[in-house]
């Protein structure tokens, strides 16, 4: 497995665990709030799915609301006292990073792969 497929691998999983967190996190409160939050993170599954490069620029850029939202939601847990924790915001800002290097590092790459392959 050269770097190019290893790293469309990552963001491959980095992608389905960030959508099954907020999916099967938000269903718990709302189902409806819980589908508009994966709502963005569908539009752009062809990226890191098929492997597109623009798709997986795409889904890099897509995803950076979300590791705000389990950086701020991580931080709110550590800081404020007697409050339940959950892991749930420590998964999303895990993944979304995971996510976010791998598809920008699998679109770099591969675009290099094709650009090499062209001369």
């Amino acid at each position: 497995m050269n770097k190019v497929t290893g790293f469309l691998w990552a963001a491959r999983i980095g992608w389905a665990v960030l959508i099954a967190v907020i999916l099967l996190n938000g269903w718990a409160f709302s189902w409806k709030l819980a589908l508009i939050a994966a709502l963005p993170l569908a539009l752009v599954a062809y990226g890191p799915l098929r492997g597109d490069i623009r798709g997986n620029q795409w889904a890099a850029f897509a995803v950076t609301p979300y590791f705000m939202y389990g950086v701020t939601e991580e931080v709110e847990q550590l800081m404020i006292p007697d409050i339940v924790y959950s892991a749930a915001p420590t998964l999303i800002w895990l993944s979304s990073t995971v996510l976010f290097i791998a598809a920008m590092m699998h679109s770099r790459w591969a675009a290099q792969a094709i650009a090499d392959a062209a001369e």
